[in-house]
């Protein structure tokens, strides 16, 4: 599978079923801002209350031939074969990205586990193999990844924006950006080492740039 970064800010995604399956799918799609519209005839009480405080769009029916033609995407998160069946056809005839429940094989797409810092998310995916295994590892790694690498990567998201310019030459930032990096920048700011954090900048940083107004840009949009 090809890995990439969907954007279903929103778009209508499809969820069709509203069992505990599908219940995972709809939390997972409203985190993105994503447009939900679950079809299913029963739905569970987490949904049903998600319904009523305006989260989600319901149709409390089953699942109609010709429902994919505005959306995005959809999950055929169904108990019933002859419902999961229809719906994966009708997202070849309409060209939706289809995730199945039942048959990993007809699927455009696996969502992967995953965890985020912030702007920085990790996502571990075996291709529907094994989830286990990618629960497992996300597990691990979520406990290597502190909320210090949030605050590294607002801060060096705000570094690019003073040193990246039309004129700028690019290996030249990217040798900045490494030497960032190698000076311990994010150890500094896990530590919550200011002092620490204000040196490495102003060593490694061209003077042009201002270390300080720097610093209290970053506390404006990032406390540590």
């Amino acid at each position: 599978l090809y890995p990439v970064n969907l954007n279903v800010r929103d778009r209508l995604c499809l969820v069709v079923g509203g069992g505990n399956v599908a219940l995972r799918k709809v939390q997972t799609l409203l985190k993105f801002g994503a447009k939900i519209r679950v079809v299913s005839p029963e739905i569970c009480a987490e949904l049903d209350e998600l319904v009523t405080q305006g989260a989600i769009e319901l149709c409390s029916r089953a699942y109609r031939e010709g429902e994919l033609g505005d959306a995005f995407l959809v999950y055929a998160a169904s108990n019933n074969p002859e419902v999961q069946s229809l719906v994966a056809q009708e997202a070849k005839k309409y060209k939706v990205l289809l995730n199945s429940a039942t048959d990993p094989e007809s699927c455009d797409f696996q969502v992967p586990a995953h965890f985020r810092r912030g702007e920085l998310q990790i996502a571990i995916s075996t291709a529907g193999a094994s989830p286990a295994v990618s629960k497992m590892l996300r597990e691990k790694l979520e406990s290597s990844f502190g909320d210090e690498y949030e605050y590294a990567i607002c801060l060096l998201r705000l570094v690019r924006q003073r040193i990246v310019t039309e004129t700028s030459v690019s290996a030249a930032n990217k040798e900045i950006l490494g030497k960032l990096l190698q000076a311990d920048l994010i150890g500094c700011i896990g530590r919550q080492d200011r002092g620490g954090l204000q040196i490495i900048l102003e060593e490694n940083l061209p003077k042009t740039v201002d270390v300080q107004a720097l610093l209290e840009e970053f506390d404006a949009v990032c406390t540590m």
